[in-house]
């Protein structure tokens, strides 16, 4: 079994939907059941493909320019942005995530897969102009703040969605920050964006988990040597674009202890769960929902 925070949250919310995209919904299936549940399990809310648009805008655009001490000029950004957005609409329109053959690796940059489309059939244009007004509110609100300002003054180099594995109670930890920035003089930081509405929900846990798996993992070979800390040693932000609002974390060693708690147990139950599924593909088996914290 391998554990990350969101399938640890998944799991809080529907145990089903967990087994069925933990172990079902796993690519290169030959069972057509098996393979139905990989495709569904890549649909996504126009919500959560915006969010999707902008993580990728950064990873593939913006960190690079920083890296390279390159000028970023917002308008390209933008442009870049929506020319990226239509290109995925028109590929989840014509729903080509159904097509034979088609991989997520194989669509590259077009991959779109949207609930939308797949249940109602269409996407209601007033929701998708809202969502490219949000990605170009999000793209301005990071480009102006002071966050890569300070980024950029410091010389720092950017690691962006770089999977970070180890093993923790003989399971393999999975977790995959945004960003992971090595400075020459101080301690790593690590950044959550997120691009929601209402930033009203803390992280302090998800960022936990990252900062353990920091210390924890192998050295990269683009990783700084030595770059190893204690978990309470690296910053950690949270960084809502939408509303351009930052939340800065300090981890104690209390943190520390309640984050590895909140993965054993969590991992505990997932094992329980698993022990109880008698045909994989009826999981009735399972609990009801329930919450870990």
């Amino acid at each position: 079994m391998k554990w990350s925070f969101s399938a640890s949250r998944i799991f809080a919310r529907c145990q089903g939907k967990w087994y069925f995209s933990e172990f079902l919904g796993q690519p290169r299936q030959k069972d057509p059941y098996k393979k139905e549940a990989y495709l569904l399990k890549q649909l996504q809310s126009v919500e959560a493909w915006r969010g999707s648009l902008v993580d990728d805008v950064i990873t593939r655009i913006i960190v690079p320019a920083i890296n390279k001490h390159r000028s970023i000029k917002e308008a390209e950004i933008v442009d870049y942005a929506m020319r990226l957005a239509d290109m995925q609409l028109e590929f989840g329109k014509s729903k080509r995530y159904r097509d034979p053959g088609m991989t997520k690796s194989g669509a590259g940059e077009a991959y779109c897969a949207l609930y939308d489309i797949e249940y109602n059939g269409r996407l209601k244009e007033d929701r998708i102009s809202r969502a490219k007004e949000e990605i170009k509110v999000s793209l301005h609100n990071l480009l102006s703040s002071d966050l890569l300002d300070h980024i950029n003054g410091n010389n720092a180099y950017i690691i962006a969605q770089r999977s970070l594995r180890f093993h923790f109670a003989e399971t393999t930890i999975s977790s995959t920050p945004d960003a992971i920035v090595f400075f020459k003089d101080k301690s790593p930081l690590i950044i959550d964006w997120k691009v929601h509405a209402f930033a009203n929900v803390e992280y302090r846990m998800q960022l936990g988990v990252y900062a353990i798996a920091l210390t924890c993992i192998k050295r990269h070979k683009d990783f700084p040597d030595p770059f190893i800390v204690k978990p309470e040693e690296i910053d950690l932000i949270e960084y809502q674009l939408l509303k351009n609002h930052q939340r800065d974390y300090a981890l104690t060693v209390d943190d520390v202890i309640d984050t590895e708690d909140y993965m054993f147990q969590s991992i505990e139950q997932m094992n329980r769960a698993i022990s109880r599924v008698d045909d994989p593909l009826r999981v009735t088996s399972l609990a009801t929902p329930h919450s870990l914290v």
